[in-house]
C-alpha cells in the first residue's frame, strides 16, 4: 500500500503524465515537476531520472531497467573552483515516440533521441540520435538504420492515429 502511495504521489508531482503508463516502484525521480511522460510508456526497475533541466518522453516509449537520464550537469569550464563550481547547466532531454531504450543505458544532458530508435544495452548516449536508428556502445554510435518495413508500419500507425506500441498494464504486487 505504501509503495503504491509513493508512486501515486510521485506521479502527481510530474509536469504531465499520460494514460497506460507503467513505472516500476524502484525508479527514482529527481525534480519530477520538469518531467513529462506520454501515453503507453514503460519504465523498468532501478532507473534514475534527473529532471532538473527538463525531460520529455513522448508516447509509446519503453525504457529498460537500470537506465539513468540526466538533464543537468555541473559547470567545469572556467569554474571558480576545482573540479567544478556551484553553477548548474540545464540541458533538456527529449525522447520521441516509439523509442526502445535497453538495459543500463545512460543518457547525458541535452540529447534528443529520434522516433522509432533503439538504444542497445549498456550504451552511453552523448549525442542526438536520428529517427529509426539502432545505436550501441560507449559512446553510442550508429549500428544500422531500421528496416524500411518497420518504418512504413510505424508511419502508417501514426497516420491512422494508432500508437506504435501498446503496453498492457496489469496490476502486479508493487507495480501499477
Amino acid at each position: 500500500m505504501l509503495k503504491s502511495l509513493k508512486i501515486f504521489l510521485q506521479k502527481k508531482k510530474m509536469k504531465s503524465i499520460g494514460e497506460n503508463v507503467l513505472i516500476d516502484k524502484t525508479v527514482v525521480f529527481s525534480n519530477s515537476n520538469n518531467i513529462s511522460i506520454g501515453n503507453n510508456c514503460y519504465i523498468g526497475h532501478s532507473g534514475s531520472i534527473y529532471g532538473l533541466g527538463g525531460i520529455t518522453i513522448e508516447n509509446s516509449v519503453i525504457i529498460g531497467p537500470r537506465v539513468i537520464i540526466y538533464s543537468s550537469n555541473h559547470n567545469y569550464k572556467n569554474a571558480k573552483s576545482i573540479p567544478y563550481d556551484k553553477e548548474v547547466i540545464k540541458r533538456p532531454v527529449y525522447i520521441e515516440k516509439g523509442v526502445w531504450i535497453g538495459d543500463s543505458v545512460k543518457i547525458v544532458p541535452g540529447v534528443k533521441i529520434g522516433m522509432g530508435s533503439i538504444i542497445g544495452m549498456g550504451s552511453v548516449v552523448t549525442k542526438d540520435v536520428e529517427p529509426f536508428s539502432v545505436m550501441g556502445g560507449n559512446p553510442a554510435r550508429l549500428i544500422k538504420k531500421r528496416d524500411n518495413e518497420d518504418i512504413e508500419k510505424f508511419m502508417e500507425n501514426l497516420k491512422d492515429g494508432k500508437e506504435y506500441i501498446k503496453i498492457k498494464v496489469e496490476l502486479e504486487e508493487g507495480r501499477y
